[in-house]
């Protein structure tokens, strides 16, 4: 079983621009909303890959049951601990030039949710063969958190993590299966301007250095590197039509997760990542990929050893 963890859920209003002007009258030409958070999206993307994926988080008791609908529908097994107070809304402004995105605050978590939160951890990571750990903590939680609940794994359980560069710095000597930063993520983690892809993969092998079993840089519509310091290989996205990059990291983390699991090579595992996070990019908000994509995708991608 592969358990995410979703301690800051958010729902996202996506609204869709021909053109955003800062300071000046701004039509709206399409809104949605959908329920998500790096955890929920990963676990919904594993879902999707065929993989026995649970979630559990933080929840909050104004948000309507968005978050369990969501689920729900998604077939996502959850454990959820009640808090109080409204969910946040993040707000993704969208053109065809660029993503704008607004993050709001998170209602702040009690010392009672916490302790609750981790009593429920300790009984699911013992049927737990990796966990994943992505996005920001809410309020209330110290900046910790995720380092004390990796250390609370068992001796067998895998992580993967996908953060902000604290937490991913911190987690590194813990030896996590995989991270995911993209180019701006990992400069900001080793303190370090990237100018080119030979940089990108020499800090790749630093992370690796540090602790991390494996590494993906996204690139954006340029690609994708993995590493795990002895053997590298670049990706090359296939053109799409984009219509949104929201949930696309997520569901490359999801798919990588998915083919280390099943013990493909890197070459495959950066292929099924690639192909999940472009299919992503095809859909509106944060839907993630359909499957029908990814499998269109596959064979259009190249990979080549570096």
């Amino acid at each position: 079983m592969i358990l995410c963890i979703s301690l800051n859920p958010s729902l996202d209003t996506s609204i869709y621009l021909d053109n955003f002007m800062v300071g000046a009258l701004n039509r709206i030409g399409n809104k949605t909303d959908s329920f998500a958070g790096k955890g929920v999206n990963v676990a919904v993307a594993l879902k999707r890959l065929g993989e026995d994926a649970q979630l559990a988080g933080f929840n909050f008791v104004e948000d309507d049951g968005l978050q369990q609908k969501r689920l729900t529908m998604e077939c996502v097994p959850f454990n959820l601990i009640q808090c109080s107070g409204k969910l946040r809304n993040n707000i993704k402004i969208i053109t065809p030039e660029s993503l704008t995105e607004l993050n709001d605050k998170s209602t702040p978590v009690s010392e009672q949710n916490s302790n609750e939160f981790i009593a429920l951890y300790k009984e699911l990571v013992k049927k737990a063969d990796v966990v994943v750990f992505s996005g920001s903590l809410p309020q209330g939680l110290n900046d910790n958190f995720y380092i004390e609940l990796i250390k609370l794994l068992p001796a067998k359980t895998k992580f993967v993590i996908d953060c902000e560069k604290k937490q991913l710095i911190d987690s590194l000597p813990h030896n996590p299966l995989l991270i995911k930063p993209n180019k701006f993520e990992l400069e900001s983690a080793l303190g370090i301007h990237l100018n080119t892809k030979e940089d990108i993969i020499s800090a790749a092998k630093t992370m690796c250095v540090k602790g991390a079993e494996n590494v993906i840089v996204s690139l954006g519509a340029e690609g994708a590197v993995i590493t795990n310091s002895v053997d590298t290989y670049y990706a090359v996205s296939p053109e799409v039509e984009a219509v949104s990059t929201v949930g696309a990291g997520d569901s490359m983390v999801a798919a990588a997760i998915s083919a280390l699991k099943k013990g493909q090579p890197l070459d495959e595992v950066i292929k099924i990542a690639v192909a999940a996070g472009s299919a992503a990019v095809m859909t509106e908000g944060t839907n993630l990929f359909k499957m029908r994509d990814v499998d269109m995708l596959l064979p259009l991608i190249k990979v080549k050893k570096i």
